[in-house]
């Protein structure tokens, strides 16, 4: 249930205090202290409770014209990933009117627990905050500091003012703060389908007309993009499972179906935006079989694609680049503004596009036992993700 977290005469000193802020948002201090005076801030901890905020929720999120950001992908991050005491949602109200949400979660054992943004570190897409302006953010992330806890918040957009104030007012605590940056490719639609495809490198083209050849060898070759509704879509995504579990993803352990939380994530996704028409399942088939699959959505006038996966055996004709092809091609014959790749930015997907979305990822450690306990962690997976990545780069050199 809700909880209140701090006094409001510790946010009237704080924001006194940041003129950062204060120059930014151009506002008095007389209108700034009347306004903190109506501020209340709240811990939701409670499924049910989150599931009041959908309205509001989706009111914030609106001018993002960005599905990551509705209540729908975090209500389903919140059913799929919590365990007991997981949900960690801090909402701020302004003369009763929601004006940010930080959807976080609470994660570790003891009293070594960590704040991350719902599902950032298993799904690894763009994810971020709802605010309605910077003096609200500003509140939020004092919220989340004065906590003094370990906060892991995956890929900010860059574009937007998060990470910025994330950093200024950590500068101002006594903790470490680190931060990554990484990609994820877009293409922006601005051409027909036709004018688009000579834009595809000779060589490329050469490559895709191959690939159809060498599928039609293997038999008949069907491609779907379907929009089913919630009672009759769990069958095609079974088919996207299966189908990406019959490559590398099942010997790494990183197919939805090696993960039971994962499954539950995009089956109640998907389900949520199935009930809105939002879903977008593409298959390749070939003599009725499924070799590839992709799990995306339409959203604001944009092709979003969540999961990728194809049928190994018939690498030899590139199925998941097709498929790919054939989507990209159905959303520009829709008419859409862009076409987002999501995930990271991977050399494959050069063929389309060179356009990436930028995006930070923030680590604040505060210097506490579980400050130290993350910092460890989490340099210790670094530091061994970066030895079996050169590893393998060597054993691949020795091989050839």
């Amino acid at each position: 249930m809700g909880q209140l977290v701090h006094p409001i005469d510790d946010l009237l000193r704080l924001e006194k205090k940041n003129t950062d802020l204060a120059e930014r948002n151009r506002n008095s201090v007389t209108s700034r202290t009347t306004a903190l005076t109506d501020i209340s801030i709240k811990i939701i901890s409670d499924l049910d409770e989150l599931y009041s905020l959908h309205n509001e929720w989706n009111e914030l999120a609106a001018s993002s014209e960005n599905p990551l950001l509705q209540f729908a992908w975090y209500a389903s991050c919140a059913e799929a990933f919590s365990s007991r005491g997981y949900l960690h949602t801090i909402v701020v109200k302004r003369r009763d009117e929601v004006v940010a949400i930080a959807p976080l979660g609470e994660v570790g054992e003891g009293g070594a627990r960590r704040l991350e943004i719902l599902g950032s570190s298993i799904l690894c897409e763009p994810c971020g905050f709802l605010f309605k302006d910077d003096a609200a953010l500003a509140v939020l992330i004092d919220t989340i500091l004065r906590m003094k806890k370990p906060v892991f918040s995956g890929r900010l957009d860059n574009s937007s003012t998060e990470f910025e104030t994330f950093q200024s007012a950590g500068k101002h605590t006594f903790a470490v703060q680190a931060h990554h940056v990484t990609h994820s490719p877009w293409l922006p639609i601005t051409e027909s389908w036709k004018e688009f495809q000579k834009t595809i490198s000779a060589s490329k083209r050469s490559a895709l007309r191959r690939a159809q050849r060498r599928a039609n060898e293997y038999g008949a070759v069907t491609m779907e993009i379907l929009s089913p509704r919630p009672d009759d879509m769990q069958c095609y995504l079974d088919e996207i499972y299966t189908v990406e579990h019959a490559s590398w993803k099942a010997r790494t352990k990183t197919s939805i179906r090696s993960n039971s939380q994962m499954k539950k994530f995009f089956n109640t996704y998907a389900k949520k935006m199935a009930t809105d028409g939002a879903l977008r399942l593409s298959l390749m088939r070939i003599d009725g079989r499924t070799v590839a699959g992709q799990i995306g959505v339409e959203y604001a006038g944009r092709f979003w694609v969540l999961k990728v996966g194809y049928d190994e055996r018939f690498a030899h004709c590139s199925p998941g680049i097709l498929l790919m092809h054939h989507t990209i091609q159905y959303a520009f014959e829709r008419g859409m503004k862009s076409f987002e790749f999501l995930g990271r930015d991977e050399q494959w997907i050069r063929m389309w596009s060179e356009n990436v979305h930028h995006y930070s990822s923030y680590w604040h450690y505060p210097i506490n036992t579980a400050g130290i306990v993350w910092f460890v962690k989490d340099s210790s997976r670094i530091l061994l993700t970066k030895i079996s990545t050169l590893l393998r780069k060597k054993n691949y050199a020795k091989n050839d």
